[in-house]
């Protein structure tokens, strides 16, 4: 999994320039959520929000599939691109800022530093030069499985929710009302304290915001495990514990968690 736990903090890191764009266009929101992104499989592509400017509706996007920064239309037509095969990462944010000059957009306080942090991965100069395109692909594979389960929870349960990335740590996620007095925050998480491997999540929240524990001996997983962490407290399912048949036990694995959280009080 390194190669695509490398692969996925690079892309946290290039992220923040979509984030920065959402901020540059949006409104802030009390829950953030103005900066968030969203991962599309049939664009191949992390995008921002539809974006509200003087040139009319845009999107700006990392695309993937052609290694590089675009802005595009509503229709996605590409109105400009910046090739990341040939950028140094030191010179990325400016040439960013040259397209929007060039296509006439407002640039004026771009570059500010986000208000929250990320680690910092100490990427190399040159790295945007030698991505794999395999590697891109094994990433959007895992994404893709992220989208999808997270649609399947939402459907099962029948509720609408968007399912989105989080620039802050750039987890695939969704937060609805479970019932009555229970939230529940399911996702797919980079690699980080809480586990060696990128993993799937699953906590419970109080109407207050606080989170709910459970008793791993009276709760038990069908796969996955559950951890406790500060206020960190939930069903995880590591991707390394897939295999060829990764969506029965990932199917496994959800069945098991909603009904445990079902059954709260």
């Amino acid at each position: 999994m390194l190669d695509y736990i490398k692969t996925d903090q690079l892309l946290h890191f290039l992220s923040q320039f979509i984030a920065k764009m959402n901020r540059q266009f949006l409104s802030k929101k009390e829950d953030d959520s103005q900066t968030n992104l969203y991962f599309d499989p049939l664009q191949g592509a992390i995008i921002s929000h539809w974006l509200e400017t003087e040139l009319g509706t845009i999107v700006f996007r990392l695309n993937l599939l052609d290694w590089s920064f675009d802005f595009v239309d509503s229709n996605f037509t590409l109105l400009d691109r910046i090739d990341l095969q040939t950028t140094k990462l030191s010179e990325l944010e400016q040439f960013i800022i040259y397209g929007l000059e060039k296509l006439r957009l407002n640039a004026k306080g771009y570059s500010r530093k986000m208000h929250y942090q990320i680690p910092n991965y100490n990427h190399n100069d040159d790295c945007l030069k030698t991505v794999h395109p395999f590697h891109l692909e094994e990433w959007m594979t895992y994404r893709s499985l992220a989208n999808n389960a997270c649609y399947e929870v939402l459907g099962s349960l029948q509720r609408t929710r968007e399912v989105r990335i989080w620039p802050h740590h750039f987890d695939t996620n969704i937060y609805f009302m479970l019932k009555n007095n229970v939230n529940l925050s399911f996702g797919l998480a980079m690699q980080d304290k809480h586990c060696p491997d990128p993993y799937f999540y699953a906590s419970a929240f109080n109407s207050a915001g606080e989170s709910i524990k459970v008793n791993p001996s009276q709760s038990s997983l069908l796969t996955g495990k559950w951890i406790s962490s500060g206020d960190f407290n939930a069903a995880i399912f590591s991707l390394k514990e897939l295999n060829n048949s990764h969506e029965d036990l990932l199917k496994s694995y959800i069945r098991s968690f909603l009904k445990i959280y079902l059954s709260l009080l």
